[in-house]
């Protein structure tokens, strides 16, 4: 059977262990030292990751790229509804990655309706709240070295503020 589609490896376009954040530790990190910004459908955290040539604790190499990590309270929904948020919130990540620093972590808290969450919906939020703390924390792409710091000290805002 023949296709007009060119052959795309499954592989490709995965979310792989390593652009997770998978320990407590991470989170909270995350929520202590980073900026926060929210919408009506979620609350995302961004913080800064220190780059390092050492492995990290469990012996691995640093990760490379942005990281996510989904949180979500039982208050939200059944099991069912909590699962298809964290879905959404992972394949827009997944296919906006490519465009945000690599030493960033991020975290989102979704809420609102849960019936009127889709992909385009949860992406746009996403994309907004990206821009928005990407700009707060000064950080800008440098077409030849990657990412940059504007200044040498936290925003004005300062990390962990929330923009209403």
């Amino acid at each position: 059977m023949a296709t007009d589609q060119p052959h795309c490896s499954p592989r490709l376009n995965r979310f792989p262990r390593s652009a997770r954040l998978r320990s407590r530790h991470e989170f909270v990190a995350v929520f202590e030292a980073g900026w926060q910004s929210a919408t009506g459908r979620m609350k995302v955290f961004m913080a800064i990751r220190e780059e390092s040539t050492e492995h990290n604790e469990s012996g691995g190499p640093q990760p490379v790229g942005p990281r996510l990590g989904v949180s979500i309270s039982r208050r939200y929904g059944n099991a069912v509804q909590r699962n298809r948020a964290k879905r959404l919130v992972r394949e827009a990540f997944r296919t906006m990655r490519h465009a945000w620093p690599a030493n960033t972590d991020w975290v989102v808290i979704p809420r609102g309706n849960r019936d009127l969450m889709t992909l385009d919906r949860v992406k746009a939020s996403l994309q907004k709240l990206s821009e928005r703390l990407l700009e707060r924390a000064n950080l800008v792409a440098n077409p030849t070295d990657g990412l940059t710091n504007d200044s040498t000290s936290a925003s004005a805002d300062g990390p962990t503020e929330s923009a209403q």
